[in-house]
């Protein structure tokens, strides 16, 4: 009799099982298509200095994490290409991206005289 029971509950548990794994999925699944389309703009720039070489500037960026993820990220340097020439390169400070919102990131950003001028920019 204990073992009519178990035959007759162990459909119901793989089927809780099959549904609850593939809930996870297509939740995994959509924060990563969500994620992968996280928004930047620059909110803040302002110059430090400008000499031949090139010109320094502390920027602050706006992401925008449309996720249920929070996201973390160390040092990050970021490259800017134009027409297939880097025009300049920053590094931003530790950050993390909360949920469904914005976060406020602040770093440096360097622009190469040379090669602005070689991209009429």
């Amino acid at each position: 009799m204990v073992f009519k029971k178990l035959i007759i509950r162990s459909p119901k548990k793989a089927g809780l099982i099959v549904l609850f794994v593939l809930g996870m999925s297509i939740f995994g699944y959509s924060q990563y298509v969500f994620a992968s389309q996280i928004g930047v703009s620059i909110t803040q720039s302002e110059l430090l200095n400008e000499n031949e070489k090139g010109s320094n500037y502390n920027i602050e960026l706006q992401f925008e994490n449309p996720s249920l993820l929070i996201l973390t990220a160390g040092n990050t340097e970021f490259f800017i290409i134009a027409n297939n020439e880097m025009v300049g390169a920053g590094q931003l400070e530790p950050f993390t991206l909360q949920p469904l919102g914005n976060s406020y990131v602040k770093g440096t950003f360097h622009t190469d005289s040379t090669l602005m001028k070689n991209l009429n920019l």
